[in-house]
């Protein structure tokens, strides 16, 4: 291969993930092909090989593409400053995902859907995904923040949740991600009538889990 630029090298990467982001627009993730990335693009077969190696290395640059757009680890930190106690702070946290799903949800939402699908028919793959996404540090992070204020409330004394801190925690990440699910079958297939507000949904799940947090008349039964 010839030595060219760096700029040159940047651009054709550039031109490759929006040609990858076009195909994503009418196919699954999961189903996208190198050839689909090749056709749209307007590249030889053996010319997109000397910017990725494979697809999962294109299709991992057009998602950290398109979260580096929405950083909210800022945002976070933001919020965190103006609340006051561990109640304001876990329902700010859950409204603030909720919105941001809501938002989101044509583009990272379906990322998210579809790629959980694609790393459930091929397990193989989701050591190599999960290191390089910059969505799921955010995630992290803001499930990291919201796990955290749980457990300082439980030492302080302010929360006493008559079910284990892993079962709340499954709990939370079971909800968040139906919630996710429902969205996008409708907004992104269709498949079902119905306007799901996350917003209002993230509202009412936060009064329901802080109402878990403070009662120990609930049975693990």
């Amino acid at each position: 291969m010839p030595k060219v630029s760096p700029e040159y090298m940047k651009k054709k990467k550039e031109l490759i993930i929006d040609a990858t982001y076009n195909v994503f627009q009418h196919k699954p993730l999961y189903e996208i092909s190198m050839l689909d990335i090749v056709r749209e693009a307007g590249l030889s077969k053996g010319g997109i090989y000397r910017y990725y190696k494979d697809v999962d290395e294109v299709l991992i640059g057009m998602i950290n593409r398109e979260s580096a757009k929405h950083p909210y680890k800022d945002n976070i930190d933001d919020m965190l400053r103006d609340t006051d106690n561990s109640d304001d702070t876990i329902k700010a946290i859950l409204v603030f995902l909720g919105a941001y799903i809501q938002e989101h949800i044509l583009v990272l939402g379906k990322i998210q859907f579809e790629l959980t699908v694609l790393l459930a028919n091929h397990p193989e793959k989701t050591e190599k995904y999960m290191h390089q996404l910059v969505e799921q540090n955010n995630g992290q992070y803001l499930m990291k923040t919201l796990h955290d204020y749980i457990k300082k409330g439980i030492v302080d004394g302010i929360y006493t949740p008559s079910y284990s801190v892993q079962d709340l925690y499954t709990y939370i990440s079971t909800f968040i991600n139906g919630l996710i699910r429902d969205m996008v079958l409708s907004k992104c297939y269709g498949a079902y009538d119905g306007k799901i507000d996350a917003v209002q949904m993230m509202g009412i799940f936060a009064q329901s889990l802080l109402g878990m947090l403070k009662t120990t008349s609930l049975r693990k039964d």
